[in-house]
C-alpha cells in the first residue's frame, strides 16, 4: 500500500479505502499470504488478483495484436484468468477451500496454494511459456 501510494502520490491511509472500494465492487481481490509458524522465512504481504481479466486487459491497453509481444503482461492475465477458474468451482463443493499464494524472502513464489479444511495444501505455478525449465519450478520445491 505504501509502495503503491507513493507511486500515486497517495497516502497509505488513501490507498487502503480505495482498494477496500475495489474489492466491494468485485474488482480485485486480496490473495491472503499462505504462512506458517514453522517458516520465518515467508512474506506475509497479500498479493492482488483481478477478478475480470478482460477488464484488466483495458485498463492496460491490451488486445489481440498487442498481448503476445508483452510476455510479462500475459503471465499476469493468464495467472489473473486461471486464479478465477479455480475460485469458481471452489464456491460450490462442500469442502472449505482457503486460497493463498507463497513467497518467501528470497521472492521464491507459487501463483496458487489451495489449502482444504484438514490443512493439505495443493499449489499451483501458472507459466505463460512455450517450455519449462529447472528455475520454473523452483517455488514448487520449495514450497
Amino acid at each position: 500500500m505504501t509502495e503503491l501510494g507513493g507511486k500515486l502520490g497517495l497516502d497509505r491511509l488513501t490507498i487502503k479505502k480505495y482498494m477496500s472500494l475495489l474489492e466491494q465492487l468485485f474488482l480485485v481481490e486480496q490473495l491472503t499470504a499462505w504462512h506458517s509458524n514453522e517458516y520465518k522465512r515467508l512474506v506475509e504481504i497479500p498479493k492482488l488478483q483481478s477478478i475480470d481479466t478482460g477488464r484488466l486487459c483495458a485498463v492496460r491497453g491490451l488486445n489481440r495484436e498487442r498481448l503476445p509481444k508483452q510476455p510479462g503482461d500475459f503471465g499476469l492475465v493468464l495467472e489473473s484468468f486461471a486464479y478465477n477458474e479455480l475460485r469458481k468451482p471452489a464456491l460450490w463443493i462442500e469442502e472449505s477451500l482457503n486460497f493463498y499464494h507463497y513467497r518467501d524472502k528470497d521472492k521464491v513464489e507459487v501463483d496458487v496454494i489451495i489449502e482444504n479444511a484438514t490443512g493439505d495444501c495443493f499449489a499451483i505455478e501458472v507459466k505463460a511459456a512455450a517450455t519449462l525449465g529447472a528455475k520454473d519450478f523452483s517455488g514448487l520445491k520449495r514450497f
